[in-house]
C-alpha cells in the first residue's frame, strides 16, 4: 500500500490535498517530512511554517509508528 505525504489544502484537508511525494512504507514516508522539517529549522523557519500529513491510498491520515 503507498504512503502519500500530502500538504493540505480545501475544506477536505486530506482529499483535497496536493501530493508532495509517495512512499512504499510508512517508515519512509515519515522519513520525508522529518528531512523538509530539518531544512527549515537550518533556514530558521518558524516550527509551524508547513503542513504537511502522511495518508494511505484512501486518503486517511495516518499516525507516527509509536505516537497516539
Amino acid at each position: 500500500m503507498p504512503f502519500h505525504l500530502v500538504q493540505p489544502s480545501g475544506p477536505d484537508t486530506y482529499r483535497q490535498a496536493t501530493v508532495v511525494s509517495t512512499h512504499a512504507t510508512l517508515d519512509a514516508a515519515y522519513a520525508e517530512p522529518d528531512r523538509i522539517a530539518e531544512k527549515l529549522r537550518r533556514d530558521g523557519a518558524p516550527e509551524r511554517y508547513l503542513k504537511i500529513y502522511v495518508v494511505n491510498e484512501d486518503r486517511q491520515r495516518i499516525a507516527r509508528p509509536g505516537s497516539h
